[in-house]
């Protein structure tokens, strides 16, 4: 996993450079999660892998189940341009992983935090936006939050931002008490 991460890097620094100059961000992020769903595809990581087929016909299949026909002239042969790249190179496996680092040099340039909430039970939207709110203000970035019920939690929420949890939950604080109580 930390191989592919790597050989990943180099591609979605130079694709996010071009989306940044061309002002297409959005437009390469939805190209790049339409391929990386061909993926999830037996069919399509069978074809990737067949010996002896041709990569630029491999690359064309790609295009044309991941590229919206309403893209500008100049995207699509962009698009092209680096689905052949990766398909010359024997990587189109890596498209995940390329649109992973990509999403994080979006959010990481148009400041955006992306926040996961779990709660025991679904909260009203009010609450999500007070959450959504409050985090923006203390982080100084827009939320963009992902909001899911977690029944195991009993009661509270968790709050994942990157790599850090506020763990809010009556699982944890019961786990706590525990040992306080064993101590």
């Amino acid at each position: 996993m930390e191989e592919l991460r790597t050989v990943a890097r180099p591609y979605a620094s130079a694709v996010f450079d071009i989306a940044s100059n061309k002002e297409t961000l959005d437009e390469w992020s939805a190209f790049l999660k339409k391929s990386s769903e061909l993926l999830d595809q037996k069919d399509i990581r069978t074809l990737i892998k067949t010996p002896g087929l041709n990569k630029k016909t491999i690359a064309e299949i790609f295009f044309e189940l991941s590229v919206d026909e309403s893209e500008s002239a100049e995207n699509k042969a962009l698009f092209s341009n680096f689905l052949n790249v990766l398909s010359e190179n024997k990587r189109l496996n890596i498209i995940t992983m390329v649109s992973s680092q990509f999403e994080q040099k979006k959010q990481k340039a148009e400041q955006v935090s992306e926040v996961i909430l779990s709660s025991a039970a679904a909260l009203p939207e009010e609450d999500i936006e007070e959450i959504k709110q409050a985090l923006s203000k203390k982080l100084g970035k827009k939320i963009e939050l992902n909001n899911s019920v977690d029944e195991t939690l009993i009661g509270g929420a968790v709050i994942k931002i990157g790599d850090h949890m506020i763990d809010g939950s009556v699982r944890s604080q019961l786990k706590k008490m525990t040992r306080f109580l064993t101590n």
